[in-house]
C-alpha cells in the first residue's frame, strides 16, 4: 500500500494467500522521510 492518509489510527488487513512463508519488511514514511522499518514473519 502506498497512500497518503490524514492523521489518526489505521489498521491494515494483511492476507498472505499469495505470499510464501518467510520474513517480510515494511516501512513507515512521513512526508517522504523514513521513520521506522519493522519485520513480519509469515508461517504457513
Amino acid at each position: 500500500m502506498n497512500k497518503q492518509f490524514a492523521s489518526g489510527e489505521y489498521e491494515v488487513d494483511y492476507t498472505t494467500n499469495e505470499n510464501s512463508s518467510g520474513v517480510y519488511f515494511y516501512s513507515l514514511r512521513v512526508d517522504g522521510i523514513l521513520v521506522d522499518t519493522k519485520k513480519i514473519i509469515v508461517l504457513k
